[in-house]
């Protein structure tokens, strides 16, 4: 055999995950899934003679991630626009910011629709993440078939389906014997965190009219809560038998909390710029906070628009978070 013959093809579709890259390739008689860390991979195969159904199920992962990128743009598009007179470089960054998003934006939308992809045997039912996009789905499975129907014969209808269920709802066959192995997660903690979430949207609202520092230090003591619970959220919920949209919205809760610090940065920013003569301030955070609630929120218009993003985001994600715990 020529030792230049290709012998895997490459598959469309690749997710990050805080655990490293995954991918998929075709090989001749089997599928290849690489979960690479970057100092390690781990591979595992699928033999075509062995798949028993290829699923699909639609998901609002991209529809949620197109709403808050469409916000984002019109956020730091709004900020450029109203702080152009006082802070032009400010402006300009924000309105870079803006731009990137709108590509992120665009991008999103020619990957087409999100989904959820498992390949599934008789012993076992494995999430295939490198499979996020719809589109990507539909090429890998045109590409798929003819080498499965090869191997086993022609595909009875049912044998590639679209599935609109989450893994585990299907109370028959083999697809419920594969959460039987998954641990069950009470969604302690992240009651906690949706409850935290709801507690600062309420609690900015009173803010835009009565800063003193008190509030800020529970303002700041709420957010770090909140920090700290999304994080242990995330992992809990990893390998659980919990809800996937309930999953997704934990990590919208990290991408809030994280846009955060990023507001936060630029708000301290705003602090130095205004007490540029008096650098005993910042080396002192209590008199950083108390400077930060003498600012007036509703009259800076940054500010103004911070608050209201955070009531936004975390009312929504809170509320929203709540109303699917109590759901499940």
């Amino acid at each position: 055999m020529n030792r230049n013959q290709k012998e895997y093809w490459r598959l469309p579709g690749k997710k990050r995950r805080l655990g490293g890259i995954e991918s998929l390739y075709e090989g001749p008689d089997h599928l290849l899934q690489i979960k690479s860390t970057g100092v390690s991979e781990n591979y595992r195969r699928f033999f075509y003679r062995d798949i028993k159904y290829l699923h699909i199920a639609k998901t609002r992962v991209a529809l949620i991630e197109n709403l808050i990128i469409t916000g984002l743009i019109t956020l730091f598009g709004l900020w450029g626009y109203f702080i152009l007179e006082d802070i032009e470089p400010l402006a300009v960054f924000f309105w870079i910011i803006s731009g990137v998003s709108f590509l992120c934006l665009l991008y999103s939308i020619l990957s087409g629709g999100s989904c959820q992809c498992w390949i599934e045997t008789d012993v076992q039912r494995e999430r295939l993440f490198s499979v996020n996009r719809i589109r990507p789905a539909k090429k890998i499975f045109v590409r798929v078939a003819p080498l499965i129907e090869k191997e086993q014969g022609r595909l009875s209808p049912e044998a590639l389906e679209k599935v609109p269920l989450e893994p585990g709802r299907d109370k028959s066959g083999p697809a419920q014997k594969a959460t039987d192995t998954v641990q069950t997660e009470k969604g302690y903690w992240h009651r906690g965190l949706y409850l935290s979430l709801a507690a600062s949207g309420l609690l900015t609202i009173g803010a835009l009219f009565y800063h003193p520092l008190p509030v800020v230090l529970i303002e700041a003591m709420l957010f770090a809560a909140i920090s700290i619970l999304s994080v242990i959220s995330i992992v809990r919920q990893t390998g659980s038998s919990m809800k996937q949209s309930l999953k997704s919205l934990t990590w919208v809760v990290l991408g809030v909390v994280i846009m955060g610090f990023v507001i936060g940065y630029i708000e301290m920013f705003f602090i130095v710029f205004k007490n540029i003569e008096n650098p005993e301030i910042f080396q002192n955070e209590l008199r950083m906070l108390e400077e930060y609630s003498r600012m007036d929120r509703l009259k800076n218009p940054f500010m103004m628009g911070v608050s209201i993003l955070n009531i936004i985001s975390h009312l929504a994600c809170g509320l929203t978070g709540l109303f699917l715990i109590r759901k499940k």
